[in-house]
């Protein structure tokens, strides 16, 4: 079995950020983009018919079933705005409890209709889930949701499967968690990377190319 596999939400007009993504920090890395279309040339699958990332957060989960399923022990989940900083992941994640989602915490940010206050993983800045429990998150229906890491929160509550913080995954910016260039190494992922070339300037810290 595979260690890891790197699935990273996207849409059709984002094109430039998936070869961005493929430059850097994906290079030499299994990984695929889901989306709403198909292009076999940048890695994009298909999940679902329309560019609505609620439907293609739970829509993975049954692609997975039906290509990636016990081929891999571990599968991240990020944006295709999220930086990877793969080899300090990749370093400590015999470490992870396979019985948990592992991301960084964004409790009491959704309150559902009911009253019922989520636990769930920032999309952002990336979810880790291992094989043992993926299953756990086939065959569910859309839930009414606006966003991609709120409909994984209604998955997790309805199969009871928790989250387990991670600190060193970053929900935004290094300029906003305020980490300087130096301490970008030890930080594990960062979110809102929009530009190609600030992708790259981010994967060249960690390899020590600057």
């Amino acid at each position: 079995m595979k260690k890891i596999l790197f699935l990273i939400l996207t849409t059709k007009h984002n094109e430039h950020r998936q070869r961005g993504i493929l430059s850097s920090w994906g290079r030499d890395q299994d990984i695929f983009f889901y989306s709403e279309h198909e292009d076999e040339t940048l890695n994009v699958i298909k999940v679902c018919e329309e560019n609505n990332v609620v439907k293609k957060q739970v829509s993975v989960f049954n692609k997975i079933r039906e290509l990636f399923h016990n081929q891999y022990e571990w599968f991240f989940f990020g944006d295709d705005d999220t930086f990877v900083n793969t080899g300090f992941l990749l370093k400590y994640l015999d470490f992870y409890e396979k019985d948990f989602v592992h991301g960084v915490p964004m409790t009491g940010n959704w309150k559902l209709p009911d009253g019922t206050i989520l636990s769930y993983p920032s999309g952002g800045a990336g979810f880790l889930i291992n094989n043992e429990i993926i299953h756990n998150f086939f065959d569910f229906d859309f839930p009414d949701v606006p966003h991609s890491d709120v409909a994984l929160g209604c998955l997790m509550r309805d199969s009871g499967i928790i989250l387990k913080p991670i600190s060193l995954f970053c929900y935004n910016t290094p300029e906003h968690h305020r980490v300087e260039d130096h301490n970008i190494p030890n930080y594990l992922t960062f979110h809102y990377i929009r530009e190609p070339e600030e992708m790259l300037r981010l994967y060249n810290y960690c390899q020590g190319n600057y």
